[in-house]
């Protein structure tokens, strides 16, 4: 994984940046300011490329989780149940075809997150 796809990734937040400040030799310094070669210069990139892997491969799934959790409320929260009636007994009742899809589609989300 090379050094700009790491430093690039869209998940990263604040709180990677401070792991990445803290996790490697470079205190002192703005780390979303730091050009590519000033990083090779200040450190061995090859001896701490593990360390940024990590952190960023972190963000990245911390990120897809959170753009998963968006979409399920964006459904949940847009949902219109369709109900059904048996006139003779005054009965309403939501069609079982209907609770089918969402139950799997609960299923689907849970194993997503």
């Amino acid at each position: 994984m090379s050094i700009i796809k790491i430093f690039s990734n869209l998940g990263l937040k604040e709180r990677h940046w401070s792991l990445f400040n803290k996790r490697l030799p470079l205190s002192g310094y703005d780390l979303k300011e730091l050009t590519y070669g000033r990083i090779k210069l200040l450190y061995d990139y090859e001896k701490n490329l593990k360390v940024l892997m990590s952190i960023s491969n972190q963000a990245g799934k911390e990120f897809e989780i959170e753009n998963d959790k968006q979409d399920m409320q964006d459904y949940w929260n847009n949902l219109s149940f369709e109900l059904d009636h048996l006139p003779d007994e005054n009965i309403i009742f939501i069609p079982s075809e209907f609770l089918d899809q969402q139950v799997q589609l609960i299923e689907h989300h849970l194993t997503k997150t």
